[in-house]
């Protein structure tokens, strides 16, 4: 495994020094060797002991042809280890001033619709070793099966010729490293940003973003990044607050016998996300005042006798759990399949509970399937494969295919992001923000539903403060409820 690694990390510190580069436009005749695509394809080892073998199969890159009736022809060519295969026209751009590649100019819109999109990807790909945490092969893995959902899109956007120039860069999950990354002309040009994962990363790059008047979108982490207005910001991955929004509608129309009691249950590091399911309780009660009823470890242990005082005997106990901390899920879990006194094919009437987690939870080793069961587990989660669906198992072949294993959910996010903004910028150009709510769309991972999040806020003009209604962010608003029932995960939301 070490030796499969070790060739794994070469590869990346092959592909992402200085930046790799899917397609960009040389602004010249002649051809860069700079301007390339390279496309990695995994062989499967015949043998635990072989390393992995990884292929630089084929490079791509664009030219422009010079000015003949003030036009430029912009052609894109494909060759495998020298030998040009395939060569396309791809779109004819009119000259009005050399430095600039601008063609069909939207007269309701500043911004303009391009032959072509540059697309920036900014990752912690790590690889040139380790980080402070030794989390390299955890978030490292991540970004690279997030960045091959990617090029399975960036495939189907060309059959749909859909052109876009992509950079890939690495940010080694470091801030300082993406401080360097922010001088970069790809950078500076371009339409989309995608990434990175950090916090801390995440606010550096939306200032920047910001600043430019760029598009960027965070598309793995759900945390609220920053509580300034930044129209340009677009959260993928649904904040705790939204997820507390779904679970609330789907309680409303889930078939409950009995009356509620919903109780909310944390420890001290998930107190944010515990205040922001109050606040949002309030809103969907209109009573800011209205809270549910709460237990909160400031120390991290689970106590079965203060989390007992929450609960209601005759009423279906709604236990809504916002921890990760796995030995607190494990023993909190384990009390409640023992109260419910649950046998396999029987679930007592003693006491009656549903339980939700969150989509972490799938991967902990100390929770069994029959401790799922017995408590009617629900998952939160923003990625769900259904692998009963055609599309599904479409992809996944093709995925299996290309990189010589299954997809897991972050190439699945990959393709859906890299597909539904691919789209969006062929539409609309690059002023598609303001179109994203006329453009859902049923993703493989989950439905892409973008909303701008309002807000209110005080503004002097001339002489008197008024209240002003501006954009906070864009976020998803769509999550997936899947159950843990016949011990298998179905979607019910």
């Amino acid at each position: 495994m070490k030796t499969i690694l070790y060739a794994f990390f070469a590869c990346l510190l092959l592909i992402f020094t200085s930046s790799c580069k899917f397609l960009r436009n040389s602004g010249g005749n002649n051809k860069s060797n700079l301007d390339t695509v390279i496309v990695v394809k995994r062989d499967t080892p015949k043998t635990n002991k072989e390393p992995l073998v990884i292929k630089i199969d084929t490079l791509r890159y664009c030219d422009t042809s010079p000015a003949q009736n003030n036009f430029r022809t912009v052609i894109c060519y494909e060759s495998v280890y020298g030998k040009v295969i395939k060569k396309d026209t791809i779109a004819k751009i009119r000259v009005r001033d050399s430095s600039k590649n601008v063609v069909n100019i939207d007269s309701s819109n500043k911004n303009p619709i391009k032959a072509a999109y540059n697309v920036a990807i900014v990752m912690p790909f790590m690889s040139g070793g380790t980080n402070k945490n030794g989390e390299t092969e955890s978030k490292s893995i991540r970004a690279l099966e997030f960045y091959e959902g990617v090029q399975m899109a960036y495939d189907s956007l060309r059959r749909e010729n859909i052109n876009l120039f992509i950079s890939v860069f690495d940010s080694k999950d470091s801030d300082s490293v993406l401080q360097t990354l922010l001088i970069k002309e790809e950078l500076l040009k371009a339409d989309l940003i995608i990434g990175p994962m950090a916090g801390a990363e995440l606010r550096t790059m939306s200032a920047f973003a910001q600043n430019y008047k760029k598009t960027i979108i965070s598309p793995l982490n759900p945390k609220e990044i920053s509580a300034e207005d930044n129209p340009y910001f677009i959260q993928f991955s649904p904040t705790a607050r939204m997820q507390a929004r779904n679970i609330l509608k789907y309680l409303e129309t889930a078939p409950f016998r009995r009356s509620k009691n919903i109780v909310l249950v944390g420890t001290r590091e998930d107190s944010l996300a515990m205040e922001q399911f109050q606040e949002e309780y309030g809103i969907y009660r209109r009573d800011p005042n209205q809270r549910v009823n709460q237990y909160m470890s400031v120390e991290g242990k689970f106590s079965s006798d203060a989390f007992r005082a929450q609960i209601k005997r005759g009423q279906t106990n709604i236990i809504v759990v916002l921890s990760n901390r796995e030995n607190f899920v494990t023993n909190l879990t384990s009390h409640l399949h023992q109260s419910i006194g649950w046998q396999v094919g029987e679930v007592s009437t003693q006491e009656d509970y549903i339980l939700f987690g969150q989509s972490q939870w799938k991967y902990f080793e100390g929770v069994n399937a029959e401790q799922f069961e017995s408590t009617r587990l629900h998952l939160v989660t923003d990625c769900f494969a259904d692998l009963k669906e055609p599309n599904i198992v479409r992809f996944k072949e093709a995925y299996f295919a290309k990189y010589g294993m299954p997809p897991r959910e972050f190439a699945y996010i990959g393709f859906d992001l890299m597909l539904y903004f691919g789209r969006m910028l062929k539409k609309y150009g690059t002023d598609f923000r303001n179109h994203l709510h006329k453009e859902p769309y049923k993703g493989r991972h989950n439905t892409i539903k973008i909303e701008a999040l309002m807000r209110e806020r005080k503004v002097m003009k001339a002489t008197e403060i008024q209240t002003e209604t501006v954009i906070n962010r864009y976020e998803n608003s769509a999550v997936n409820i899947i159950k843990f029932e016949q011990f298998n995960f179905t979607k019910v939301y």
